[in-house]
């Protein structure tokens, strides 16, 4: 792809198109319609999109906030988007150390953080880290890596569900 073919909010856009559509069977039909996505409104410049996992809601800066449960992800999708999100680049699968964390072992395991806590890796940990990834840094690691990849808000949660449930399979 050329450089600066896009650029800004436009640019943003197309990776977040890109990553939601990373992975899904290719049917002729474009991967997002009102039904799979949920379907959304728009007041005042906020975009309120309900799916089965909870309510996101994108305002008019672009903040997004996500309210819900956890469901329980798809690890094969996760898979996927392990790939196509550049996640493979960062974190690996066999416990190397890399830019980012390894996968291996990552989940249920107690994690200490740049800023001397220690937290454990569950579920709730492990969907803040890559729905806001300078929201707590692991020890030895920089702030602003991942983000710089990764907006904050930029991983749906259902993906981010199914990247959870990958990372779980990584023993």
């Amino acid at each position: 792809m050329p450089p600066n073919l896009v650029r800004g909010q436009d640019a943003d856009s197309v990776a977040a198109y890109v990553a939601m559509c990373a992975g899904r069977p290719q049917t002729g039909t474009p991967c997002v319609t009102a039904s799979q996505g949920g379907g959304g409104t728009t007041t005042g410049g906020t975009t309120t999109t309900t799916t089965a996992t909870g309510t996101t809601s994108t305002g008019a800066t672009g903040a997004t906030t996500t309210t819900g449960t956890t469901a329980a992800g798809d690890a094969d999708h996760g898979k996927a988007l392990y790939t196509s999100l550049g996640c493979v680049g960062c974190h690996t699968l066999s416990g190397e150390k890399s830019t980012g964390p390894t996968f291996k072992g990552l989940a249920g395991s107690q994690v200490k953080l740049a800023d001397g806590s220690t937290v454990t890796a569950d579920d709730a940990y492990l969907l803040e880290s890559i729905t806001d990834p300078d929201k707590q840094i692991a020890a030895g690691y920089s702030a602003g890596i991942m983000s710089s990849v990764i907006k904050p808000g930029q991983v749906s949660r259902d993906d981010a569900n199914d990247l959870v449930a990958f990372i779980k399979q990584q023993k």
